[in-house]
């Protein structure tokens, strides 16, 4: 006779690794009052790596590059081209932005760590938050010189929020968009720090590191151990009984023990 068991395992991937592409709206806060910031969209590309916990909690982190557009339209104060006068009072009268504008545009590597929740589903919905640390690659601002140059790295928050479907036990897709909120001042006279809402889609793969961790068949053959001689000890009970034509019946029947 001859046995076949087959017992299929299925196991999370642990390490997940891919890219993001996408596009930033850099997003500077500060307190403004000669004028107003206007962002203008950057590139953002990521490598990641995840790491998971479990079946709902992945670590991640990796590597970001994305670049920040600002420009600063300053309003200028005064008379010219107002066709009633000037009210009384301590008060200037903004009545169009200036035509020179000052132009910023920062450069980043960033590196993010974060904590992702995922949904138990094939399509899953994911939240994730953490902080990051970045530093300046390239800069370009319009500062006069007697102000003081941008710091070299920043550091703050990061938070998203987006979906992941696996288009086989290898490959996922990712959707996400990410807000970005820095904490050091970049521009000393505004108090403006750097910040940027971002959108990426990407592909990861989780097969890298991947181990077959199915469970092998088991097979049960019939058993081949070789034959040999033996004694065996056996005992019991017969009945014995005669039979003949002349004197049937003439004989009684009495157990005896056989070994």
């Amino acid at each position: 006779t001859l046995l076949l068991s087959i017992s299929p395992g299925c196991f999370p991937q642990k390490l997940t690794t891919g890219i993001m592409n996408g596009i930033n709206f850099s997003d500077i806060h500060g307190k403004f009052t000669s004028g107003k910031w206007q962002s203008k969209p950057g590139p953002v590309t990521s490598i990641f790596v995840g790491y998971s916990l479990n079946k709902l909690i992945t670590l991640q982190s990796g590597l970001d590059y994305s670049a920040f557009y600002y420009e600063y339209k300053r309003y200028k104060y005064g008379l010219e081209g107002l066709p009633y006068p000037r009210p009384f009072g301590p008060w200037p009268i903004i009545y169009y932005p200036q035509q020179v504008n000052e132009k910023w545009d920062f450069s980043f590597f960033r590196i993010p760590l974060y904590l992702k929740l995922s949904t138990p589903t094939r399509l899953q919905f994911e939240l994730a938050a953490g902080a990051y640390y970045s530093f300046i690659t390239q800069s370009e601002t319009g500062l006069p010189e007697y102000y003081e140059d941008p710091p070299k790295n920043d550091f703050g928050y990061i938070f998203s929020a987006g979906f992941s479907y696996p288009v086989n036990h290898n490959l996922q897709l990712f959707l996400n968009g990410h807000y970005i909120s820095g904490r050091r001042v970049f521009i000393e006279n505004f108090n403006a720090k750097n910040g940027a809402t971002e959108l990426t889609f990407g592909i990861g793969y989780s097969g890298l590191l991947k181990k077959d961790k199915t469970v092998k068949p088991e097979i049960a053959y019939k058993d081949t151990c070789e034959h040999g001689a033996w004694i065996e000890y056996k005992g019991g009970l017969n009945v014995s009984w005669n039979g003949g034509d002349q004197h049937n019946n003439s004989y009684s029947e009495i157990g005896r023990a056989h070994v």
